[in-house]
C-alpha cells in the first residue's frame, strides 16, 4: 500500500497522472521505448500469451497503479537497471546508496532486493512471473520473463552463483 500512497502523493505534487509522470520523468529520459504503464496504450501483438488469455487483454487494459502496472520487454528492464544502477541516471550517488541499504538485514531495501553485490527484483502479475538481477561490479544483468503465474524465475538469481 506504501507504493499507492507514493502514487498519489506523486500525482498531487507534479499535478500529473501517475502514467504521466512515469513517462515524463523515466521512459522517456531513458529512451525506453518499449515500456508502459498499463492502460495507457493498447497491448502489443507480440505480447506473450499462455493458456489463460481469456480475460487478460481486458485486464491489462485497466489503470496501472504504482504498486507495478508496467509493461516492459527485456531489453528495456535491462537499459532501465543498466541506467539506473550502473550509469547513475535519474538520480544522486547519494541517493542511489541510501536506496539499497538493507535497513534490517532481511535481503529487501527500498524496493529493490540486495544480495550482497547482486540486486534486483522478483514479481508478476496475473497470469506472469518475471525476475531481473544486476551484479554491481561487473553491470552485467540477467533477466527472466515467464507468461505463466507463479512460474519459476530462478535462472536470473542462477546466473550469479
Amino acid at each position: 500500500s506504501n507504493y499507492l500512497v507514493a502514487q498519489l502523493v506523486i500525482e498531487a505534487a507534479a499535478r500529473i497522472s501517475y502514467a504521466d509522470f512515469v513517462q515524463s520523468r523515466i521512459l522517456k529520459p531513458l529512451n525506453l521505448s518499449d515500456t508502459f504503464v498499463f492502460g495507457t496504450q493498447r497491448l502489443p501483438q507480440r505480447f506473450a500469451w499462455h493458456d489463460r488469455e481469456d480475460g487478460l487483454r481486458d485486464y491489462y487494459s485497466g489503470t496501472g497503479f504504482g504498486d507495478g502496472g508496467l509493461i516492459s520487454t527485456a531489453q528495456d528492464m535491462a537499459r532501465f537497471y543498466h541506467a539506473v544502477f550502473w550509469d547513475g541516471a535519474l538520480m544522486s550517488d547519494t541517493t542511489l546508496s541510501e536506496i539499497l541499504i538493507d535497513p534490517i538485514g532481511q535481503g529487501y531495501a527500498m524496493g529493490v532486493e540486495v544480495y550482497g553485490n547482486i540486486i534486483g527484483h522478483s514479481g508478476g502479475d496475473f497470469g506472469y512471473s518475471a525476475d531481473i538481477r544486476m551484479n554491481m561490479d561487473t553491470g552485467k544483468v540477467a533477466i527472466v520473463l515467464v507468461a505463466q503465474g507463479d512460474g519459476d524465475v530462478s535462472w536470473a538469481a542462477d546466473q550469479f552463483d
